[in-house]
């Protein structure tokens, strides 16, 4: 990261939580993100408690044995 990017995280932080309400959202220092990534190359972050990933495959896998647990059948 540059110190550019820091400024641009700060402002988008800033828009989100002002423009939008959104205030789940909170700048993370280097050494938070040192912490997280184990990397020293960035400067700063920003984090998003409500956020999450989902691993579609996983996802898939567990609809099918959601259905053939409930006995679905080919149509």
């Amino acid at each position: 990261m540059k110190p550019r990017h820091v400024l641009e995280l700060e402002q988008w932080c800033r828009e989100l939580r002002e423009e939008y309400a959104y205030e789940s959202v909170r700048m993370l220092s280097r050494d938070e993100v040192q912490s997280q990534v184990r990397s020293d190359r960035y400067l700063a972050g920003l984090i998003d408690s409500r956020s999450g990933h989902l691993h579609p495959l996983k996802y898939t896998h567990g609809l099918a044995r959601a259905a053939e647990a409930a006995q679905c059948r080919d149509l």
